[in-house]
């Protein structure tokens, strides 16, 4: 057959098909039309959050008399529906349409807060505020769990508009990182519009003042978290001020007395009264331990005594020999004055030769007590605190 008879055939068949397609749509909505709603589903965009349920759109709903099984869909307007259910105040987006199984099909979207904000006064209501810093109501039906600012009236001109912004800037950072989302419990500003930082261990409000620079703060305090805790008493600050560049400034605004100063006057008489204590006690230990007392045969070399027996030191600290009391040398009656101030002398010599020997004695029992406080250091070094593995964070790389 020619070709270009098929072709025009074809062209025909095509054009004749045209209104068979349109009378079957038209056909097909009037038949729709007057069926009756054979059921609702409603589902949830972001259905971790739970500020609208599936009761709530039914109630709005039956309040625009729309019910399963009981509504023409001839009689649906599903514009006016679709604002009735956006009224909602946490109703970000509805969006209805009808199924071929002549199904109303509901799909909401509801409105993300990203932080919460908890006024000072009273008498106004706490809020949220979503990622583009607009208000959202608070509900009590639900309560997400989000940072928590507590703040004076924010007001909704241009100044406060950009400080909800950063607000929000500052919640957004502290989320993202699940080591600031468990270390920090609160937000707090001052009528200034000062941003503090309350964390979950400790008693100090971190300055942070602004969220300009926020990465390079956010990292100077977890360095000094991670350093500063092996060398600082953390109860003796109350404020750790991020403000400066390249450093941490720590403050104590309770008054009390952290270090010594080298210039109070009053602080040197306590310096000075510890400092006269340590001498003389240092003096009368070494005193103790060198005199030791004289024997019989020092003071009368004329009297044989007994060799002692060495006795094995079991313990590392030195037993300290008591000093006994000057005895008077016993000598025979005949025996003249002279005699006995040279046995004097004799046992004084013998005295001052005993000293070095009882103190050369003395050096390997300090040498053994060392050991003892070399093996103590390990169990110092376990007792210290093991930071939780934290998941999700850039500080803590798995």
């Amino acid at each position: 057959m020619n070709p270009r008879v098929l072709k025009i055939g074809r062209n025909i068949l095509f054009m004749l098909s045209v209104p068979a397609i349109i009378f079957a749509f038209v056909f097909a909505d009037v038949t729709t039309r007057h069926e009756v709603c054979r059921g609702v589903q409603i589902s949830f965009l972001n259905n971790q959050l739970s500020f609208v349920t599936k009761q709530n759109i039914n109630e709005i709903l039956e309040a625009n008399g729309v019910t399963a099984n009981k509504t023409r869909l001839s009689n649906l307007h599903i514009n006016q529906l679709e604002k009735a259910i956006e009224e909602n105040k946490w109703v970000k987006n509805a969006d209805i349409f009808v199924s071929a199984d002549s199904r109303i099909h509901i799909r909401i979207a509801q409105k993300i807060p990203v932080v919460r904000i908890q006024p000072e006064n009273d008498f106004e209501e706490p809020y949220y505020l979503d990622e583009f810093g607009n208000n959202i109501l608070y509900s009590t039906q639900y309560i997400p769990d989000l940072p928590v600012v507590t703040s004076p009236t924010i007001g909704y001109n241009s100044a406060d508009l950009d400080f909800k912004s950063d607000i929000v800037k500052l919640a957004k950072y502290l989320t993202a990182d699940t080591f600031w989302s468990a270390a920090i419990t609160q937000i707090a500003v001052d009528e200034n519009k000062l941003i503090s930082l309350i964390p979950a261990f400790g008693t100090q409000h971190i300055i942070l003042g602004n969220v300009n620079d926020l990465e390079n703060k956010m990292s100077k305090l977890f360095q000094f978290y991670k350093q500063g805790y092996h060398t600082v008493r953390w109860d003796k600050y109350d404020e750790i001020d991020l403000r400066f560049e390249r450093q941490v400034v720590c403050r104590n605004t309770r008054g009390e007395r952290i270090s010594v100063d080298p210039y109070d006057k009053s602080t040197h008489q306590e310096i000075l009264a510890v400092k006269e204590t340590l001498p003389v006690q240092a003096a009368a230990t070494a005193l103790a331990s060198k005199v030791v007392p004289a024997t019989a045969k020092d003071i009368n070399p004329n009297v044989s005594v007994p060799k002692p027996q060495p006795v094995p030191v079991k313990s590392a600290p030195a037993v300290i020999k008591t000093v006994t009391a000057a005895a008077k040398p016993i000598t025979p009656a005949s025996t003249p004055k002279a005699a006995e101030k040279k046995t004097v002398v004799k046992a004084d010599k013998a005295v001052a030769k005993a000293e070095p020997k009882d103190a050369a004695h003395s050096k390997p029992v300090a040498k053994e007590s060392r050991p003892v406080t070399k093996e103590s250091k390990p169990v110092a070094k376990e007792s210290k605190p093991v930071m939780t593995e934290v998941q999700n964070s850039k500080y803590f790389k798995q």
